[in-house]
């Protein structure tokens, strides 16, 4: 029989011999290829869903331009050869006159898009510089041409659990390969004693790797479709439900694309023939001797088995035995301590994951406390302050409803600007003007008026010690930069008049009566200058903030009433924030489940290999118990010896875990941060629970395990170790 058979054979021997061992390992890599397929689909899922979602908000385009003064030359420029599909738009000027614009996919797009807008518009003789255009920069990074944080965020997402997936499969298998490889020591020492290689031994092992990965891994990636199936149906369906818009409302696109199915099947395949190839290489290294006697897992030198004096003096001879006793089985000591990190920094991550998830979903209006909100926007004439507060009244007279605004003079081009003194501007402002513009130095500040309700005002008004008529410094400010928060005082304030020019050379004076520095949320917008309250002003845009006691009632009504009062605005927009700020905590509540449903369950397989070996463990030292007891140790004294060991395997794990726990935490809190900005919170509540969780396993296994074999005979159990 040549040696591939025979190796083959005795591979699958011991596959049907052993079949409680089998069934556990074929769980493993079924478990391993399910959830890597699951994980691989979720991100791609998503990332179809992201596209759809960007094409239906901001059109299936890479480029926009404009203006064309005649529809034939957009057409003669859409006619250029690096030109895909495109659309053009009439639009109507206020003088009655007609413009067009462009819109267009790149037949062949590439990472650098402006610089082949640049060649087209060579060809065409059309300076784009001179003209309006604009990217489709969400698009492009999502099919791979730009930067797009929001896919990055879903695949760094998916990499740290794929990676934990990975990590936890190679545990759980290796454990199970490390038994099982273990069980047969004497039988791979006979095979070396009859003529069998270290290479026959591997062949032997790995080949098992491959016959249940061969078995196991199609299952797995076809139990993964399932998964993703079901999970995104269900969350689509949440989606729907909370959506004030099910046409128009996120979806997520499921996939079995070809290159997630073989992403799969490569790495869970690697997963098991790694977890495979460590401990065949162990047992083919055992010399035949030491394997027939099995003597290769308590051959240690006497300097390895001293024990801590800070262990005996605080648990006495009991731990001393303990910590000796796991030293001796090196094996199952580690393979254990490394299953439980698993379960323990899985725990961790998915408390930083809830966390962040939560942080960075759009509620949008979460710190204003508000149930409805209403745009209005006009890029000619801005909306008469009279009319302003006679519309607002008109949104009151909706029942049980309050409502704020603020407005804003947005309708020129550049902000009008102001000289002030250097002493009057703070060092946090200096930092930050320089982060955002080129010039070393500040000659001008730009300007901006706000105008409030009456409450808003006065009770700024009175915080400012002014009276009411006056205007006053607005004087608190609230930006990013570099995915970092920064709230400042901008300016050191004294009662002042400053000389304010606008775009046009026009020059006016405005008197500053005093400063307010505890705002409202809404007003601590980014604006990096001089934010001027002012009784009355035209204003464009306006926003009203409104706490409605029937949100979609007063949504409704906001709208009709708007688009019947300002026809000719360039945006009416009403939001039902308390509709919008549901639907995205059903979705935070739906995906938190999955999530947590998610890593409970690789844990609980990372356990049930910490409670297989630890029985086989259990099993293989009851000679040892045996000696122990007829030596006169009571059993006591045997309990108190294995609930330290659970202590040592629970303080180990936990240690290990809270470490690659916390890198994962802090990976998954970079990812999540590139989008909103939020602070680092470890996740207390998940470290202990796992710890817990981590505890209880252990000592309930050990104690279960101990009872079983507690009424043995101490000579029977001796002599059968003995091989007698």
């Amino acid at each position: 029989m040549s040696d591939i058979k025979l190796t083959t054979r005795l591979a699958w021997t011991h596959i049907k011999g052993n079949r409680a061992r089998t069934v556990w390992t074929l769980i493993g890599v079924v478990a391993a290829a399910m959830m890597i397929t699951a994980v691989f689909g979720f991100a791609e899922s998503a990332r179809i869903g992201i596209y759809n979602q960007t094409v239906r908000e901001n059109g299936d385009w890479h480029i926009h331009l404009q203006p064309f003064l005649s529809r034939s030359e957009a057409e003669s420029f859409a006619a250029d050869e690096a030109i895909g599909a495109y659309m053009i738009y009439e639009q109507t000027n206020p003088d009655k006159t007609l413009w067009y614009q462009l819109e267009f996919r790149l037949a062949r797009a590439s990472r650098n898009i402006e610089a082949q807008l640049a060649e087209i518009c060579e060809r065409q003789g059309w300076d784009y510089k001179a003209h309006h255009h604009k990217f489709n920069d969400e698009l492009l990074g999502l099919e791979g041409y730009g930067d797009d944080r929001v896919a990055r965020q879903f695949y760094g997402i998916a990499a740290i659990l794929a990676a934990i997936v990975i990590a936890m499969s190679a545990v759980v298998i290796s454990n199970a390969f490390e038994v099982s490889a273990g069980e047969r020591t004497r039988q791979f020492g006979l095979l070396k004693s009859a003529g069998g290689t270290r290479r026959h031994i591997m062949e032997i092992v790995l080949k098992e790797g491959l016959i249940l990965s061969a078995a196991g891994i199609p299952v797995g990636i076809a139990a993964g479709l399932g998964l993703e199936a079901a999970v995104l149906t269900g969350a689509n369906a949440v989606i729907t439900a909370v959506s004030q818009s099910a046409e128009g409302s996120f979806k997520f696109g499921f996939t079995a694309a070809p290159v997630v199915l073989i992403a799969a099947a490569v790495f869970a395949f690697a997963a098991v023939l790694l977890s495979a190839y460590f401990p065949a290489r162990k047992a083919a290294r055992i010399p035949a001797i030491e394997a027939i006697r099995q003597t290769g897992e308590v051959r240690v030198r006497a300097r390895t088995l001293r024990s801590s004096k800070l262990i005996n003096k605080l648990f006495g001879f009991e731990g001393t035995l303990a910590e000796k006793s796991m030293k001796r089985s090196k094996r199952a000591y580690r393979a254990t301590v490394a299953a439980l990190t698993v379960s323990v920094m899985l725990f961790i991550a998915c408390g930083e994951f809830s966390y962040s998830f939560l942080q960075t979903l759009d509620t949008g209006f979460s710190d204003l406390r508000i149930t409805a909100r209403a745009t209005f926007l006009s890029v000619e004439e801005p909306l008469p302050y009279e009319r302003l507060m006679d519309l607002t009244a008109r949104l009151e007279e909706y029942d049980a409803t309050a409502v704020y605004f603020q407005g804003y003079s947005r309708t020129e081009k550049r902000y009008p600007e102001t000289v002030i003194p250097e002493d009057m501007m703070t060092g946090e402002f200096k930092k930050q003007y320089a982060r955002w513009h080129a010039e070393a130095e500040i000659e001008s500040v730009a300007v901006e008026y706000v105008v409030a309700d009456s409450a808003t005002y006065n009770d700024l008004i009175s915080q400012a010690g002014a009276v009411p008529g006056e205007a006053i410094l607005l004087n608190r400010v609230r930006t990013n930069y570099n995915n970092e928060s920064y709230e400042y005082t901008p300016f050191n304030f004294k009662k002042t008049t400053l000389t304010v020019r606008d775009e046009n050379g026009y020059e006016k004076e405005i008197s500053l009566a005093g400063e307010a520095r505890d705002l409202p949320e809404r007003f601590l917008n980014g604006f990096g200058g001089l934010l001027i309250l002012v009784p009355e002003l035209d204003v464009s845009p306006v926003y009203w903030y409104v706490d409605a006691a029937d949100p979609a009632g007063f949504t409704k009504y906001a709208n009709e009433l708007l688009t019947e009062e300002l026809p000719d605005a360039f945006v009416i927009d009403t939001v039902d924030v308390a509709a919008h700020t549901a639907s995205q905590m059903a979705i935070f509540r739906f995906v938190t489940v999955f999530i947590y449903a998610f890593v409970g369950l690789l844990a609980l397989i990372a356990l049930t290999s910490v409670i297989s070996v630890i029985s086989a463990n259990m099993r293989s030292r009851s000679r040892e118990f045996a000696v122990l007891r007829s030596a006169g140790m009571t059993r006591g004294g045997l309990r108190r010896m294995l609930n330290l060991e659970c202590v040592i395997y629970a303080a180990k794990s936990f240690v290990y875990g809270l470490v690659t726990g916390s890198a994962a935490a802090v990976c998954i809190y970079k990812i999540f941060s590139q989008t909103e900005q939020f602070n680092f919170v470890f996740p207390w509540a998940g470290a202990v629970v796992s710890i817990a969780l981590v505890f209880a396993v252990t000592f309930v296994t050990m104690r279960v395990t101990s009872a079983r074999r507690g009424g043995e005979s101490l000579a029977e159990t001796i002599r059968a170790h003995d091989g007698v």
